[in-house]
């Protein structure tokens, strides 16, 4: 446990700090490696809560080249970050594979996206969860992702600045 927690603030400190994303807006990626059954997923899953906790307003995992991979991913997310206690609404709005359309959680999501990037540009606190979206690493499903993002920002192309995101890919190597 001390090793994860050590690993998991090294990992999140050489992301960008949320708190400078309006004055020092940049983009920033890393990579972490592990072997199979290294601990990866709990790896990621601490790096997804420390980022929560440090004012990360989106993140996104993708999380398997397959249903059982992706569904294997997300039982783990629910399970590790508590994304099925009665009390996660004021944490979490989970959404997996979201599909453009009238689904009332990724409409939940964009809302919040939306409403989370207007107070960071204001200099007001975001209220409400952080969307953690899990998606199949798949092109139609990454297309669906793109598509939600991309809709957000509609005419204006600067509607989501000042949000930061962690994404994770848990299959990088594909």
């Amino acid at each position: 446990q001390e090793r994860l927690a050590t690993e998991t603030y090294r990992i999140l400190s050489g992301c960008i700090d949320p708190g400078e994303v309006n004055t020092e807006p940049r983009k920033n990626a890393g990579l972490v490696l592990g072997y199979v059954q290294s601990g990866k997923t709990s790896s990621f899953t601490a790096v997804t809560a420390l980022a929560h906790d440090n004012g990360y307003k989106l993140i996104i995992v993708v999380g398997g080249v397959s249903r059982i991979l992706l569904n294997q991913t997300f039982q783990r997310l629910q399970q590790d970050l508590s994304l099925n206690e009665p009390d996660v609404v004021n944490r979490w709005t989970k959404v997996l594979n979201p599909k453009p359309g009238n689904d009332p959680a990724v409409q939940q999501v964009q809302n919040l996206l939306i409403s989370h990037a207007n107070a960071l540009r204001n200099g007001r606190p975001t209220v409400g969860p952080t969307p953690i979206i899990v998606v199949m690493k798949e092109t139609s499903h990454l297309r669906n992702l793109n598509s939600l993002l991309s809709n957000l920002a509609g005419v204006n192309k600067d509607q989501l600045n000042g949000l930061s995101a962690l994404i994770v890919d848990d299959e990088c190597h594909m």
